[in-house]
């Protein structure tokens, strides 16, 4: 795939994309101009339905469940019961490569822009602002284990928990949820406060 201005685009060799958004991004990347950048974060219109947006807009009557994925060493924040938006819009995030004249997928998804994760190093105070009313469709990703759910808000998170089963490296602490959790193996109802925002 290549740009407008002509560079080469990879998909990273440890790639979590599927086939599908693949052939969305490459459509995408026809319309971006690098103007020479280190780092390409665009939104871009194809004009037409593209797929559903699994990053939906929140509120406190949703059901709430913060799960890890695989690859990622914190969790991420899931709503129950929705589905996905149609979108037009697919968003591509690229890095100039330090081995040669291109540039490579760091990520990409249908539907608009959003902010990195509350846990990440680049997020900020925008970016937590954003994760408190928006959250992912759940469902529409792989996880490796899954967290607890909140029934009203995240302020009641702490008040009403599920059980979660927690993979081998969530075990191991590298866990990262704003809550309590109560394991399946064996903790039987003990709520063990971990990491906050």
């Amino acid at each position: 795939m290549k740009l407008k201005s002509g560079e080469e685009v990879r998909d990273r060799y440890d790639s979590r994309l599927d086939p599908e958004t693949i052939v969305i991004l490459s459509e995408a990347c026809e319309h971006i101009v690098s103007g020479g950048r280190e780092f390409i974060e665009e939104e871009v219109d194809l004009g037409r339905s593209i797929g559903l947006a699994n990053c939906v807009e929140i509120n406190d009557g949703n059901r709430v469940v913060y799960a890890r994925r695989p690859g990622r060493g914190r969790f991420t924040k899931f709503v129950l019961n929705r589905h996905g938006v149609l979108s037009q819009m697919a968003t591509v995030i690229l890095k100039r490569s330090d081995d040669g004249p291109y540039y490579f997928i760091v990520t990409g998804w249908i539907g608009p822009r959003a902010y990195p994760e509350p846990w990440d190093a680049y997020a900020t105070p925008a970016a937590r602002e954003f994760w408190e009313t928006h959250a992912l469709i759940w469902g529409s990703l792989p996880v490796c284990c899954y967290g607890c759910e909140s029934v009203s808000s995240i302020a009641d998170l702490h008040t009403d928990l599920g059980q979660i089963a927690l993979c081998g490296s969530c075990r191991r602490g590298a866990i990262y949820p704003p809550i309590y959790f109560v394991t399946l193996d064996g903790w039987g109802g003990v709520r063990v406060p971990l990491l906050q925002y």
